[in-house]
């Protein structure tokens, strides 16, 4: 299972400079309470994934961008 937080602004650099600790803390507490209702629930596997978003629209996808 990923998740993914997009995050947007003029370069991909600074997109990346956007993702802070208290939203990682939010996407890990979202993801959470998603795997509840999964049938492998808390041992399911699962990825966090940011994409990038420049002014341009191009999309840059980095993985595992945010650690466990």
């Amino acid at each position: 299972m990923v998740f993914i937080e997009v995050k947007r602004a003029a370069t991909h650099a600074c997109a990346a400079e956007r993702l802070s600790a208290r939203q990682a803390e939010r996407i890990y507490r979202t993801a959470s309470e998603f795997l509840e209702g999964e049938p492998a629930g808390q041992d399911s596997e699962v990825r966090f994934d940011v994409a990038l978003v420049d002014g341009q629209g191009r999309i840059e996808l980095v993985r595992n961008a945010i650690g466990v």
